[in-house]
């Protein structure tokens, strides 16, 4: 898989637990010390989050950061 194609997966999977779970890319920001803008390009795949910004994410969506791997 092309690192590309990983990150636009990886941005969905991110957009889908954060909307299953009922949370605004703002106030997903807001929990993360995050501008929208940046959880934005992240979640459209054009921004490769680093692994602490991965971890942020899971810890304020209280899942396991292996969850937004399980394509």
């Amino acid at each position: 898989m092309e690192r590309s194609a990983f990150t636009k997966k990886l941005g969905k999977k991110i957009a889908k637990i954060r909307t299953e779970k009922g949370i605004s890319q703002s106030e997903l920001a807001r929990m993360c010390l995050k501008d929208r803008q940046s959880l934005h390009r992240v979640e459209l795949g054009q921004r490769t989050p680093s692994s602490f910004y991965i971890y942020e994410l899971a810890n304020a969506l209280d899942v396991s950061v292996g969850s937004f791997y399980e394509f």
